[in-house]
């Protein structure tokens, strides 16, 4: 196969090179012609994380606290219960204790020890 492509290529040297020279143009010109891509262009937007931070950013306040490093968002939900139930808050602080625990974890941001600031950032809408 590669000899093949070696005898097309040397037979049409100066095609290949000429094809070769305006391809590498072409691509020149693309990069510098070309737009940025804005928010993924909306490349993953049906896919699980996608779906996931769709539903965060409509369902959240908009005013997001600064997180620098890395992180993961944990939502807890209730159906019957609000962010303002003393059993709602326990089963929450409950569920995030073992990682309050960690060595490797170096902050747990709950709305209940967050900044007032922030605080309604970390709960949804309809608060539940």
């Amino acid at each position: 196969m590669f000899a093949r492509w070696g005898h097309f290529v040397y037979r049409n040297r100066w095609a290949t090179l000429i094809a070769s020279a305006l391809l590498l143009g072409l691509s020149i010109l693309a990069i510098f012609t070309g737009g940025t891509l804005a928010d993924s262009g909306g490349f993953g937007s049906n896919l699980p994380a996608g779906k996931a931070n769709k539903l965060i950013s409509t369902e959240l306040n908009k005013q997001q606290p600064v997180v620098t490093g890395s992180g993961f968002t944990l939502i807890f939900s209730s159906s019957k219960l609000t962010v303002d139930a003393p059993s709602f808050q326990s089963a929450l602080q409950d569920a995030v204790a073992p990682l309050s625990n960690d060595p490797h974890v170096t902050a747990v941001r709950t709305p209940y020890n967050a900044e007032p600031a922030v605080r309604s950032s970390f709960i949804s809408k309809d608060a539940h």
